[in-house]
């Protein structure tokens, strides 16, 4: 039995570590807006998701973007070509669904496939577009994702907002719940200053930040 004494003292680690990332990481910095902003106010956003293969969910997860209490926002979905098994989902419900687009992207040569469809969404944006908004398409957002994502740049001292997804597991097996402990930990990690970094499922930018960095430049030429 002395095989528990490691195995109790590195779960109470654990717990220990997660506790701590709790009472720290769980303190969120907040913008200081001056008043509630009215709808005339929000920025226009071009939402723009790279899409490869049709994830369970999907039609779920795509309407829970085209439901977003936003006043003015367009999604643009991205794939390789028509043949993307996401194709048809995305088909099926932007007749139903105003303020969309759909890209093909077409192979990419020189640069990642994810990369190189996040271009092709970029120059299918709206030109009077003001805020770029990167999503991932396995997750389901709440009505309020886009407004919390948004809200931040409104400050006026902040380029830069990201979020990050949750798990919610189906069930009580420990597959399940280690992987909703996990994904907790890291985003409770991520709002520690060391470890801060926007994450690429969630983010947005003001479009004038995104072009002075020049950051579709570096996209052009990396995998990720």
């Amino acid at each position: 039995m002395l095989w528990l004494v490691p195995f109790w003292s590195f779960m109470a680690f654990c717990l220990a570590a997660l506790g701590l990332l709790t009472l720290f990481g769980g303190r969120r910095p907040r913008p200081n807006l001056e008043a509630d902003k009215t709808p005339d106010s929000w920025p226009r956003v071009s939402i723009i998701i790279p899409v490869a293969g049709a994830v369970p969910r999907l039609a779920e997860n795509f309407l829970s973007l085209f439901n977003q209490d936003y006043p003015d926002f367009e999604i643009i979905f991205v794939t390789r070509d028509n043949t993307d098994p996401a194709s048809l989902v995305i088909q099926d419900l932007r007749p139903r669904h105003g303020r969309s687009k759909q890209v093909f992207a077409g192979p990419a040569v020189n640069r990642g496939q994810k990369n190189h469809n996040l271009l092709a969404g970029l120059a299918a944006a709206a030109t009077d577009t003001e805020v770029y908004v990167f999503c991932d398409s396995g997750h389901e957002a709440p009505p309020d994702w886009l407004k919390n994502l948004v809200t931040p740049l409104l400050a006026g001292n902040l380029s830069v907002s990201s979020g990050y997804h949750q798990v919610i597991p189906a069930g009580q097996g420990m597959p399940a719940q280690g992987l909703a402990i996990w994904t907790l930990a890291l985003n409770l990690l991520r709002t520690l200053k060391p470890f801060a970094q926007p994450w690429g499922g969630s983010t947005a930018i003001a479009r004038t930040v995104f072009e002075k960095l020049a950051v579709a430049d570096v996209w052009a030429r990396t995998v990720v």
